[in-house]
This record gives structure tokens, C-alpha cells and sequence, in this order.
């Protein structure tokens, strides 16, 4: 049904990959709707649109026309005049507006550099110190008997581990590559764990095998409990809690001011008179 109503434009493949700038031709109209083709791409991140295939394309211009049409058709149902859709809309929109403010307003402001993100790790070491013993690795996970064999004499060759990892592991991730980061024995498969935990910076272990297949580890480093995390560790969290501590005092500073230079009224006694009713 939703064919006959949608027109796609055939030069949706090639708006894609030749570069096509028209980006306000449509690519899909429903009834009234349209999605024009800079709104379109914007459905798939920037760095993600490569990835993608053409079927998927098309699914995501289908299932904005199904959105349209299931919307639309609510709406001539009465959707907007039942109440708690009216309200939940209106809530709906606050949110995206308090949001707004947040992200382009007000944290355009912050600024987190590395001099204060220095100052607040030398001041709240106790907050970085590690309560049990973790170690950080490059992984490899396959299956495959055969490719165990492969792994094993690419290993031997000196070849870089994550090299291999990119050609053969299974749990290979082009964002983070084969790198695990940080982690404890409670975040480790219990049938790996000693093996993993005592070995040294440097060792590659493996294969181990689990419910999961075949592992292979090379082990970056080994911490124990009660040592301090580097700064370059946790930079990031620091980055993220100092942006987020300032964002919280910039947002009630303006809702402050807001408040002193607005009419604002709550009344207290009909908020009393209201709560017995409720219990």
C-alpha cells in the first residue's frame, strides 16, 4: 500500500555516492509530507553513511513514509484530542527545548583544558586509585579451529597483534580495534581468568578456549588493587564530570535568573489544599 503512495526518487543511489548537491530535492512525499534529501541523510551519522547499503538506504526511506503515514493517520483518529497525548507532546517538546539549551547554548560556553583537568586529578587522587587488580589487553576471538592455526603462525612471525585481529577475529572493532581497554576479573569469562591475570606486560596468551570460541590475549599491562590510574587513563572521565559539574552551575545560574525576572507564582496553599485529595 505504502508504494503506491511514496515516491523515491531513482536518484537516491547516486545522491549517495556520486555527491549529488541537490540536497533539497525530495526523496520521499507522503500525502503532504516530504524528506528532502539533506533531511534524508541526516537520518545515518556522517561517519556511518559510507557503511551502509543501498537496501539499508531505502529501508530507512521506507521507514520514515511508514512513520508518516501511521502518524497522520492517529491524527485523523483524534490523536490530538485525547488529553494525555496532548500532554505528553507538550512534555515531549519541553524536553527537546531544555535539551537545546543545554548541548547549543550553554555548553558552548565550557571550556575543559588540560591544565584544569591536571589540577583536578593532582587534587582527587583518592578518586582514581584502583580497588582491585586490572589489566588491560588486545583481544582476538574466533570460532574457527582453522583460524586458530592461522593466528598461531602469524603470531609467531612477529606479526602486530591487532594486524592479525583486523583479518581473523570475530569481536574485531574498527572504533575501539582489538583493544579491550581496562578490565577485572568479574568482566573476564571465569574459564579465562587465571590464565589472563597472571600473565605479564608484554605476554601473549592464548589460545583459551570458551563457551565463546578461541581467545587470544596480549597483555598491555597489569595493575593491582590499590594503585593509582595515570592521568591519560582517566582523562576522559575527568573531562566528562568537570563539563558536567559546569553545565549543572550554568543551567541553575540561569534558571535563577530566569526566576528573578519572570512572573512566577506557586501557590502553596492550593498545592495544600490538593495533596490530602490524593492520598
Amino acid at each position: 500500500m505504502a508504494n503506491k503512495i511514496i515516491k523515491i526518487s531513482i536518484l537516491l543511489i547516486l545522491l549517495i555516492y556520486t555527491g549529488c548537491s541537490k540536497y533539497e530535492e525530495d526523496v520521499v512525499k507522503v500525502n503532504g509530507s516530504k524528506l528532502s534529501s539533506s533531511e534524508f541523510l541526516e537520518q545515518v551519522p556522517q561517519e556511518f553513511r559510507k557503511k551502509i547499503s543501498p537496501e539499508q538506504w531505502y529501508k530507512i526511506a521506507n521507514d520514515w513514509a511508514d512513520e508518516e503515514l501511521l502518524s497522520n493517520y492517529a491524527i485523523k483518529k483524534g490523536a490530538f484530542d485525547n488529553p494525555d497525548i496532548k500532554r505528553r507532546i507538550e512534555q515531549a517538546k519541553k524536553n527537546i527545548l531544555i535539551d537545546y539549551l543545554r548541548q547549543e547554548i550553554l555548553a558552548k560556553n565550557i571550556e575543559i583544558n588540560d591544565e584544569i583537568i591536571s589540577q583536578y586529578y593532582n587534587n582527587n587522587q583518592g578518586e582514581f586509585v584502583r580497588e582491585q587488580t586490572e589489566v588491560r589487553a588486545l583481544h582476538i576471538l574466533t570460532t574457527s579451529e582453522e583460524t586458530v592455526d592461522s593466528v598461531k603462525k602469524f603470531l609467531s612471525d612477529s606479526i602486530a597483534f591487532c594486524q592479525i585481529a583486523m583479518k581473523y577475529s570475530d569481536s574485531y572493532s574498527p572504533t575501539d580495534s582489538c583493544d579491550l581497554g581496562w578490565f577485572t576479573k568479574q568482566e573476564l569469562l571465569p574459564e579465562l581468568v587465571s590464565k589472563v591475570f597472571n600473565a605479564k606486560p608484554n605476554d601473549v596468551v592464548g589460545p583459551l578456549k570458551s563457551v565463546s570460541g578461541y581467545h587470544f590475549f596480549y597483555i598491555i599491562d597489569n595493575q593491582g588493587a590499590e594503585t593509582l590510574k595515570p592521568l591519560q587513563e582517566v582523562k576522559q572521565e575527568i573531562r566528562q564530570l568537570l563539563f558536567t559539574q559546569q553545565l549543572t552551575q550554568q543551567l541553575t545560574r540561569t534558571l535563577d535568573s530566569l526566576r528573578n525576572y519572570s512572573e512566577l507564582i506557586i501557590d502553596s496553599s492550593r498545592i495544600d489544599s490538593l495533596i490530602p485529595n490524593m492520598k
